[in-house]
């Protein structure tokens, strides 16, 4: 402690410097500068930094940085002239039923833009489903079709229509050959 520096004043700079490497633990060393300085450059009282202490060590015990989701997917859209993103995440739940209660009435699930990305998305799963289907039982078994094909063993016109095929440009054809073969 400097000798002209008073007592509480002394104490104070403790504090910030305590609260500072509380809120390096918890944030980015990037937030942790700004919030450090502003801290500095701010005439907080005791009380304040002591709940902004306590605020800083719930959250890192609660949700710690850096916040790790199972799924964490970020897209930009290219759109010309417009900037979108989207980013889905999904994980754990460590939120309180207090603050998960409070977000359900901020940001609510079935607004008319929601209900209409869902009908989008959902109808585009239901028609590629729906048209996968048609082309697997339209185009999967292929059983039953006739599919000429050459006989290439067959090289001479006699060799190829005793054998019941047609001889065209020089080839033997079989009409009756199933594309199974």
């Amino acid at each position: 402690m400097e000798p002209d520096q008073p007592q509480e004043e002394y104490q104070y700079r403790r504090q910030v410097l305590r609260l500072s490497q509380e809120v390096s633990t918890v944030l980015t060393p990037e937030q942790a500068a700004v919030i450090t300085q502003a801290l500095i450059n701010s005439n907080l009282n005791e009380e304040q930094v002591m709940a902004i202490t306590q605020a800083l060590v719930t959250a890192r015990t609660v949700q710690p940085w850096p916040n790790n989701h199972a799924v964490n997917l970020r897209l930009t859209v290219p759109i010309p002239g417009l900037k979108f993103y989207l980013v889905l995440l999904a994980g754990r739940e460590r939120r309180s039923g207090q603050r998960n209660q409070l977000e359900r009435h901020k940001h609510r699930l079935w607004t008319p833009l929601n209900i209409l990305v869902m009908a989008i998305t959902l109808g585009s799963f239901a028609f590629t489903i729906a048209m996968s289907i048609y082309l697997l039982l339209k185009w999967g078994s292929p059983s039953g079709m006739v599919a000429p094909t050459s006989i290439p063993w067959l090289t001479n016109q006699a060799d190829c229509q005793k054998t019941g095929r047609i001889w065209l440009h020089g080839e033997c054809w079989d009409t009756e050959h199933s594309p199974d073969f």
